[in-house]
């Protein structure tokens, strides 16, 4: 039990659309310069949850990876006081445990205790975590919130009575904002966890006619 994956706590959208009622005197300058509309929706929202997983089956339940993570009890939340830290670690990576260690079968031979006394498992799952669930819980963080403005104008041209040609210019993303993706949270992935591996797409501008009638 716990937040839904989409779930995005605080959400701002503003969306708004313009056209000027301009008259420069003459049909012409009318055509050309007149009749454009300004359009834009704004974006602003808060990140989505994050869930830590355990990343090997360390409750041998045949769920595989997607059990949640054990956590020692440290915060695992953290301020950056700059954009390059927060994505190379978005959160306190020393907060989670790493339910995996180093079976020696060497070392094993003949020792029927060595599990025990080491701590591992042939399966490279520490026993003293083999068969319990992870006690973090389903989205306890959020990750990067996201600040995104869609931007187009648009103008008619007028041929006679039933004709129309539109021209649209759309920019998406159209302050080139970084939007970043959550950041990888599954204990074993080694220096991966823990860091920001990707984001949206920045500014994307297209153009188009359309012809009406």
């Amino acid at each position: 039990r716990g937040r839904s994956d989409w779930d995005q706590r605080n959400a701002f959208v503003a969306s708004w659309l313009y056209t000027p009622r301009l008259n420069f005197g003459t049909h012409t300058l009318n055509t050309l310069l007149g009749g454009w509309t300004f359009t834009g929706i704004t974006t602003i929202q808060s990140g989505l949850p994050i869930t830590f997983l355990s990343g090997p089956d360390v409750a041998i339940d045949g769920t595989g990876g997607s059990q949640h993570a054990f956590t020692n009890g440290q915060t695992i939340g953290r301020s950056h006081s700059s954009r390059a830290e927060m994505a190379n670690q978005f959160f306190n990576t020393g907060a989670l445990i790493d339910p995996t260690c180093s079976y020696d079968p060497a070392a094993a031979l003949g020792n029927p205790q060595y599990i025990e006394q080491n701590n591992c498992t042939t399966d490279g799952i520490k026993y003293s975590y083999l068969g319990t669930y992870g006690n973090t819980g389903r989205g306890i963080l959020s990750g990067p919130g996201r600040s995104n403005t869609d931007f187009s104008i648009l103008k008619d041209f007028a041929f006679k009575d039933r004709y129309k040609m539109q021209f649209r210019s759309e920019f998406f993303n159209v302050f080139n904002q970084v939007n970043f993706n959550i950041p990888d949270s599954t204990v074993t992935d080694g220096s991966a966890f823990g860091t920001i591996r990707g984001a949206s797409a920045g500014r994307v501008i297209q153009f188009a006619l359309k012809f009406l009638w």
